[in-house]
C-alpha cells in the first residue's frame, strides 16, 4: 500500500535550448528532475557554465539532497541578481522554495512573512490553484512560528525503539509492517506505523482526539494514489523507546483509498511516523536481527560512502541502487509498502529481458492515500538489488507493464529491507548504507 504525503511545491520548468554543451545538459538535468546525474555532473564536469545556470543548479541540488542553509543562500543570490533570467512565475516558485529552506530551519516567522509578501505583490498573475497553495502554506508557516518544531531531546550516544512485524493483508501472504512498541503521545500509549516511505507523519482524527494533539483549522492535502484532505496537528511530546520529541506535527485525516476491500487493510496507517521524524534525528539504523531502530548522536555510516538519497517534489525519499549487472535505477525506499516492492518496466527498461517467455501478464493491485490501482505487471524471480556495494537477491518483485499515473511505483518495500538485515540512515549527507 503506497503514501505519497506532502504540501506544496510549483515545480520549474526553464529552457533547455542553451548554447554550449555543457548547459544544455545541465538545462536538461534540470528539466528532467535528474537530480543524481546532476549531482554527477557537478563533481566531474570542468566545462565552464553561466553564473546564472550555475547558481540556479545549486540551488536546486541543496533543496533536493537536503541542505536547506545553502539552499536559502542560492535561492537569495537568484532572486536579489537573476530575476529578470527566472521569470514573474519562477521568482514565485523560487520564492517558494526559499520559504520551505527556512521553514527547515525553524525560521517559520520569517518565512510566513516572505511568501506573504511575494503572493500579495503578484497575486494578480497566479492562478487560483496557485494562491491556495501558497495561503495554506502561510498558514502552517504560522501555526509552527510559535513551536521549537521536532525538538528532540538530549540522550547519550544511542536511544532504540523496539518493532514488531506485524501481518496485514488476506490471510496466506505474507505482508508486513513495522509497528513500534514501548511508544507514547502526550503520555498516552500507541504502537506507530515506521514508515520511510511517508512524507509526513499521519494520525487518525480519532487518535488525535484522543491523545490530546492541538489541531489547527488548517486544509491540508495528502498526496499518494490520489488526494485526501487532512488538518493539520501538533503532538506536544511523542516518546518512541527511549527516544523522546517535542512539537511533533501531524496531518489529521483517516486514512481512505476509496476502494470497500482496500480499506480493510488500512486500519494500521492510523498512525504513521515518516520522514519529519526520521531528520530530526538525522542518524538512524534499522537492526532487523535484533528488531529495533537504533538513533545515534553520530553517523554509523562510513566517510567513504557516497550520496544515494535525495527528495522527491512530494517530499519523499529517493534513492539510487543498483539492478542486475549494475544497471542504475531510482527508488522510494518505503517500509510502508508490506512487499518486496515494484518495479516499473519503462523506467527499467532493461528487466524487459526477465520476463518469462510465454507468461500471462495479472493484474497487479495498490492503493493508497484517496486512490487506488490496478495495473498489468508480472512477477520477476531472484532480481538481484544492489545498494552501495552490498548486494540482496529479491526471490519475487512486481513489474508493472503499465505506467503507474501516479508516478509511485518503482520501490523498495519493507521485505528488501529485511534482506539487507542492517541499514543505516545519514540524512545529514543523505547516505543509505548497507554494511557488506
Amino acid at each position: 500500500m503506497r503514501r505519497i504525503f506532502y504540501l506544496f511545491i510549483t515545480l520549474i520548468t526553464f529552457l533547455s535550448t542553451l548554447a554550449q554543451t555543457a548547459e544544455e545538459r545541465v538545462g536538461n538535468m534540470i528539466n528532467n528532475r535528474q537530480w543524481f546525474e546532476l549531482r554527477e555532473f557537478y563533481e566531474t564536469n570542468n566545462e565552464p557554465i553561466t553564473p546564472y545556470l550555475d547558481i540556479l543548479a545549486k540551488a536546486m541540488l541543496t533543496y533536493f539532497f537536503n541542505q536547506p542553509e545553502e539552499s536559502v543562500k542560492y535561492c537569495g543570490d537568484l532572486l536579489n541578481n537573476y530575476a529578470g533570467e527566472l521569470g514573474l512565475s519562477n521568482v514565485f516558485s523560487i520564492n517558494t522554495i526559499l520559504c520551505d529552506n527556512l521553514s527547515a530551519q525553524g525560521k517559520n516567522e520569517q518565512a510566513a512573512s516572505i511568501l506573504q509578501s511575494i503572493t500579495s505583490q503578484i497575486v494578480e498573475y497566479l492562478d487560483s490553484a496557485t494562491v491556495a497553495g501558497a495561503q495554506t502554506l502561510i498558514a502552517l508557516y504560522k501555526a509552527k512560528a510559535p513551536f521549537k518544531m521536532n525538538e528532540v531531546l538530549p540522550f547519550e550516544n544511542a536511544a532504540t525503539v523496539k518493532f514488531r512485524l506485524d501481518s496485514i493483508g488476506a490471510p496466506g501472504k505474507r505482508s508486513v509492517l513495522m509497528m513500534l512498541d514501548n511508544s507514547t503521545i502526550n503520555g498516552h500509549s500507541c504502537s506507530p506505523l515506521f514508515d520511510t516511505g511517508a512524507g509526513v507523519n499521519i494520525i487518525s482524527e480519532d487518535l488525535a482526539s484522543r491523545m490530546g494533539l492541538e489541531i489547527f483549522d488548517i486544509n491540508v492535502t495528502a498526496i499518494g494514489k490520489g488526494k485526501q484532505s487532512a488538518k493539520f496537528g501538533i503532538a506536544k511530546e511523542m516518546r518512541l523507546g527511549e527516544l523522546t520529541i517535542h512539537n511533533v506535527p501531524f496531518y489529521v485525516m483517516t486514512m481512505l483509498s476509496g476502494h470497500d476491500e482496500a480499506d480493510k487493510y488500512m486500519s494500521p496507517f492510523e498512525l504513521v511516523v515518516g520522514r519529519p521524524v526520521m531528520e530530526a534525528v538525522k542518524y538512524l539504523t534499522l537492526d532487523y536481527n535484533n528488531n529495533e531502530i537504533v538513533f545515534s548522536v553520530q553517523s554509523t555510516v562510513p566517510t567513504s560512502a557516497k550520496p544515494n538519497l535525495c527528495i522527491s517534489p512530494t517530499g519523499v525519499y529517493l534513492l539510487q541502487c543498483y539492478i542486475e549487472r549494475g544497471h542504475p535505477a531510482v527508488v522510494i525506499p518505503d517500509t510502508g509498502d508490506a512487499s518486496f516492492g515494484s518495479l516499473e518496466l519503462s523506467q527499467c527498461p532493461y528487466l524487459a529481458e526477465l520476463i518469462p517467455e510465454g507468461i500471462t501478464p495479472e493484474t497487479i493491485r495498490s492503493a493508497g492515500a484517496g486512490g487506488y490501482t490496478e495495473l498489468s505487471g508480472v512477477h520477476l524471480s531472484d532480481l538481484h538489488f544492489a545498494i552501495g556495494e552490498a548486494t540482496v537477491t529479491i526471490p519475487s518483485i512486481n513489474l508493472l507493464l503499465q505506467n503507474d499515473p501516479t508516478g509511485t511505483s518503482n520501490r523498495m518495500g519493507i521485505e528488501t529491507f529485511e534482506l539487507f538485515k542492517v541499514l543505516s540512515f545519514d540524512l545529514e549527507r543523505m547516505v543509505l548504507y548497507a554494511p557488506q
